[in-house]
């Protein structure tokens, strides 16, 4: 195995040639000859050895984020999946995963940027995203990029950085339709239009929106009324 120290002819300091690494050899026995110089008796030049023990101190290293749940795109930390109508402290199945070299160290996760509206909440221990319920959205926003880090116990703290991607799913939700004052003629024939048409809207991302319109006709002392509901595809993207 090649030294990873030189030694300067002349004036006997040691110097570090190439890279060490406590956690592969932590401590060097390195052997160092020394010659005289023959012209000052006429004789034959003499070598000296001896060993040199060079211990080798740990120093703290940066901890190193893996790439999980990103198939497709491992520029991303880690990726996950959640329906825009999860509950409270439902997974997303986005986990950071980092590792360090140094043994014994502690490692502590967080969000620093991207989560909007506190979306998200990060397991400092383990690095899960979990959603806060803090409403999401699919129609606003579908999709983030939360700027993450990692933090070791070391002195001193040393950190990684990292992005994870969460993807919000839509999910159907009803269709919105308003009350509405009309009248009409008493004696109007059958088919004749009572007032403008009624009109719902969906949040669904469907353009047209696929709505069905019935009435139920309610009874009343006072006479009747009729409830318009409005009924969407019942499918998501559709």
């Amino acid at each position: 195995q090649d030294s990873p120290f030189s030694i300067d002819a002349a004036t006997g300091q040691l110097s570090v040639s190439s890279e060490l690494d406590y956690e592969t050899t932590t401590a060097y026995n390195v052997t160092v000859s020394v010659t005289d110089d023959p012209s000052i008796d006429e004789g034959a030049p003499i070598t000296t050895s001896a060993i040199v023990l060079i211990r080798v101190e740990d120093a703290n290293e940066p901890p190193l984020f893996g790439t999980t749940g990103c198939p497709e795109d491992d520029s991303f930390t880690a990726c996950g999946t959640v329906s825009e109508d999860a509950l409270p402290m439902n997974a997303t199945g986005a986990i950071a995963s980092a590792t360090d070299v140094d043994a014994g160290q502690t490692l502590s996760y967080r969000i620093d940027a991207g989560n909007d509206d506190g979306a998200f909440v990060m397991d400092p221990e383990t690095g899960a995203v979990r959603v806060t319920g803090n409403a999401l959205d699919f129609e606003t926003k579908a999709a983030y990029e939360l700027k993450v880090s990692v933090h070791d116990s070391g002195v001193p703290s040393m950190s990684a950085s990292g992005t994870i991607r969460v993807t919000v799913t839509d999910a159907n939700e009803a269709p919105v339709v308003d009350d509405v004052d009309l009248s009409i003629v008493e004696n109007s024939a059958a088919g004749t239009k009572v007032g403008a048409a009624i009109v719902a809207t969906d949040e669904d991302a469907v353009t047209p929106p696929s709505l069905e319109y019935k009435s139920v006709k309610l009874a009343h002392a006072m006479g009747a009324s009729a409830l318009i509901e409005a009924i969407d595809g019942g499918e998501q993207g559709q």
